[in-house]
């Protein structure tokens, strides 16, 4: 048993999901990083905000296949990139309409993605407590993510530094996400 995690019900280790805790925590950082000074960077909250929300419409339709397809590990991943890809500051400066319906598009299918992702590595007893550390994950990251961005901003004296930061923080979600190597 894992000493710092804390005593639940229900069998399988949790040693499989480690990495995707990890993943997500750094997703709920750069997430709330980007909802949060997005506007400060780019001035236009309504056209964004309308953006962000037809990108949440969609993502059922265009993350749930996809991960069914490709697995929640390499989903997980995926979904990752493309919401490293709309939260980079060039594009949310230049293209900021681009940059929300992206990022729309991806942020709620991490949470699909994540979920079979448990699904696929653990045994059904063990969701419940794979879904309540994830969620404490996300909170922590959800936590200390505006801090950090607003850290960003200061350091350059303007939103897109918060933005360089949100999607730092994204760009290390990748990292504990990357798909394990598959053998042949």
């Amino acid at each position: 048993a894992l000493g710092f995690l804390p005593p639940a019900r229900g069998e399988g280790s949790l040693r499989p999901i480690l990495p995707l805790l990890l993943a997500y925590g750094l997703y709920g950082a750069g997430y709330i990083g980007y909802m949060t000074f997005i506007t400060t960077a780019v001035g236009s909250w309504t056209l964004l905000f309308t953006l962000l929300g037809l990108g949440a419409l969609l993502t059922g339709p265009v993350w749930g296949p996809w991960v069914e397809r490709v697995g929640g590990g390499r989903g997980l991943y995926h979904v990752l990139l493309v919401l490293l890809l709309g939260s980079l500051p060039p594009l949310a400066l230049h293209l900021p309409a681009a940059s929300a319906l992206l990022f729309g598009l991806a942020f709620l299918g991490v949470i699909t993605a994540l979920t079979q992702a448990f699904r696929a590595e653990l045994p059904p007893s063990a969701w419940p407590r794979a879904m309540g550390l994830s969620t404490a994950a996300f909170a922590l990251g959800q936590a200390v993510g505006p801090a950090l961005a607003g850290l960003g901003a200061e350091a350059l004296g303007r939103g897109e530094g918060a933005l360089w930061t949100a999607s730092a923080l994204l760009l290390l979600a990748l990292l504990p996400a990357r798909p394990k190597a598959q053998r042949p």
